[in-house]
């Protein structure tokens, strides 16, 4: 990948042609080289086994690699959403 190109650029490419906001997105992460990816999405998440900084930038911090956070958030957030979706929100 060029030195210029992060993956917050790949994503908003990907989401312009997809059609989807970056409200929509949710993005994982655990270095340094995710952080701008993390600020881009809608819901940044930061691994448990994630460098501090990366943690700090994170809106949540799931599970780490080994204990399979990307899918607990998956878990996480497609429950919240059905919540959400119901009318079951503690915020509504």
């Amino acid at each position: 990948m060029p030195a210029n190109v992060n993956k917050a650029q790949a994503l908003e490419k990907l989401l312009k042609y997809l059609k989807y906001n970056r409200k929509m997105l949710i993005a994982c992460g655990d270095g340094l080289n995710d952080i701008s990816m993390i600020e881009y999405a809608g819901i940044g998440v930061a691994m448990g086994n994630a460098q501090d900084i990366v943690k700090e930038k994170a809106d949540f911090i799931t599970k780490s690699n080994a204990e399979d956070g990307v899918a607990n958030a998956i878990d996480i957030f497609w429950a919240d959403n059905k919540k959400i979706m119901s009318g079951e929100h503690e915020n509504n």
